[in-house]
């Protein structure tokens, strides 16, 4: 052991301050060795005296190190491995009494993690070891989450690699889409123009042959109903045509960080109206209030109408009960000079147990029901991407608001006129 190794222990240890757990039969040798610890002076460090009647500690008092002391009689590897099974993978420092014949070799049979210190230790020889121990047992640990950071990032760029490939999907069939949408609005307005050159025709033979039908149809519900079936072929087609534009623009990669002035009320409809066949299936009701003369802020539109896509889906997901409510609105915080969106919903709420977690990348309570655990992950950071805030307060069984704020461009600015909210404190 160096002495820049031993340094670096001893700094761990007085960083640290381990708890120890002496291990002893003898209880002449158990008083000496918790004096000898006492005498470190380290206010933090605690020593507790196990013996085979003693109960084991709990998890929240487990020991960082376990200080063993053998004793003649005893049989070596079986005594070590016994104090590792107890603990796990917590270091174990041996210390041989004086008179024990039994080489320090023979220890090592037992295998790691152990230590060995001499039966005629000083103080500052005791101090070393457990430092250094220490030190060795958090470099082990820290590599520990290096590599469990790793493979997160490694899952997370698989995960990207996914949406990536589902974005360009999306896209093509978006645009597959177009192709017979175009065809069918054509084809509409040509059958729109044939009708009306039809009709005197048709309506001239059915007085000759009044029991005649068109395609099982009378000429009478031809004449009152025709016209509106067409426009609401064009209607649906149109709307299909919309939808196909807006997951071309949802899915189109764009940069966060490329703003623009944008209007968060805008964003708010173009994100409602991608999900609304979602949002319509689930049976929830769905209430909009946008605040009229909302600031302008800066940012990307199709990251804003993900923000607002990602909470409504996952406030959606958390109301599965009949009367279920999923609010959405605007508002200016004049005082921070900021724009909010608020997300309201009356679900199940969220547990304080996972309270803390619910950012954290592949979180997810509905893993069974196909949940990633990236939705609210991916909108915190696009919020701060936005230099915004995210927020959020929930009551189990009562319900869920989250509330995110943009920084305005300016205070006074208010939405431009293209952008304007028309359905402002109406239900959608």
């Amino acid at each position: 052991m160096t002495e820049e190794t031993l340094g670096a222990g001893i700094e761990a240890m007085e960083q640290t301050r381990p708890r120890l757990l002496i291990k002893a039969q003898d209880p002449s040798i158990r008083e000496s060795l918790i004096r000898k610890v006492h005498s470190l002076n380290y206010e933090a460090v605690s020593a507790l005296a196990l013996s085979p009647t003693d109960p084991r500690p709990a998890d929240s008092e487990r020991p960082e190190i376990v200080l063993l002391a053998l004793e003649p009689g005893q049989e070596i590897e079986k005594t070590i491995n016994e104090t590792k099974d107890e603990y796990g993978l917590v270091p174990v420092v041996v210390w041989l009494p004086p008179g024990w014949d039994d080489s320090p070799a023979a220890i090592g049979q037992a295998g790691p993690p152990f230590y060995c210190l001499a039966p005629d230790f000083t103080d500052r020889e005791l101090a070393r070891v457990i430092g250094a121990v220490l030190h060795a047992f958090l470099l082990e640990k820290e590599l520990a989450k290096a590599e469990e950071a790793f493979l997160e990032c490694r899952r997370q760029l698989f995960q990207a690699q996914k949406m990536e490939a589902l974005g360009t999907l999306v896209a093509g069939v978006a645009h597959e889409i177009n192709n017979p949408i175009n065809l069918i609005n054509l084809d509409i307005g040509l059958i729109k123009k044939v009708w009306r050159d039809l009709k005197p025709v048709i309506e001239l033979y059915s007085r000759r042959f009044p029991e005649e039908k068109f395609g099982g149809l009378t000429y009478e519900f031809l004449r009152d109903n025709l016209d509106q079936l067409l426009s609401d072929v064009e209607i649906a087609a149109s709307r299909v045509a919309t939808i196909g534009n807006d997951l071309k623009k949802f899915a189109r990669k764009t940069d966060a960080a490329e703003k623009e002035p944008i209007s968060i009320n805008q964003a708010v409809k173009n994100a409602l109206r991608l999900g609304q066949t979602t949002i319509r299936k689930s049976g929830v009701a769905l209430k909009v209030k946008l605040a009229e003369g909302l600031p302008p802020i800066s940012g990307s539109i199709n990251a804003v109408e993900q923000i607002v896509l990602n909470l409504v889906i996952n406030a959606v997901q958390a109301t599965n009960h009949r009367g279920g409510e999923v609010e959405v609105s605007t508002r200016t915080d004049e005082r921070e000079s900021m724009a909010c969106l608020l997300i309201k919903d009356n679900g199940r709420g969220i547990d304080p147990s996972i309270a803390d977690h619910i950012f954290d990348p592949f979180f997810t309570t509905r893993q069974a029901e196909g949940g990633t655990g990236l939705g609210l992950s991916v909108t915190n950071n696009l919020v701060q991407l936005h230099g915004g805030r995210i927020g959020f307060k929930s009551e189990p069984a009562t319900g869920t608001v989250f509330e995110v704020g943009f920084p305005v461009l300016s205070p006074a600015a208010p939405d431009s006129p293209h952008s304007h909210d028309r359905f402002s404190d109406s239900d959608c």
